[in-house]
């Protein structure tokens, strides 16, 4: 394990020299594998983030992460979700990133008391807030 992780730091350290992100990108995934040939037990995220730490975290600590679910995805958290935790929405194990389904039937599908019969903008007439904030749309 100790070997190939000095093999990994290496191999990226060479390539990020080169400033090509193309190489880059392909050996963030050697570096991946490293990390995870120790550290996949201490996952406390099990799985459900996916497998390439590197995204979020950096080499000199754990608790040090740099995930903007603002910009690095295409679900900015407003209203009640910004106050749920990851393992919330991000159930499911994945081999690869996380992706899941935006629209609010795809969570909240279960609580819809109209049962589908308005459509799938629930947007329409709720606000991000709660489902009790409702606007009449005429």
């Amino acid at each position: 394990f100790i070997q190939g992780l000095a093999d990994a730091g290496t191999q990226a350290y060479t390539v990020a020299k080169t400033r090509n992100l193309e190489a880059m990108l392909e050996v963030s995934n050697t570096v991946a594998d490293a990390c995870a040939a120790c550290h996949e037990r201490q996952d406390t995220h099990e799985s459900r983030l996916g497998p390439r730490c590197e995204l979020c975290h950096t080499p000199n600590g754990w608790k040090i992460w740099k995930f903007d679910h603002e910009t690095q995805t295409e679900f900015p958290l407003r209203g009640a979700h910004t106050d749920l935790g990851c393992e919330s929405c991000h159930v499911e194990p994945v081999a690869d990133a996380p992706k899941l389904e935006s629209s609010c039937g795809a969570c909240h599908g279960d609580e819809d008391p109209h049962r589908g019969s308005f459509g799938s903008s629930c947007e329409r007439c709720h606000g991000e807030q709660s489902w009790r904030d409702v606007r009449i749309v005429r």
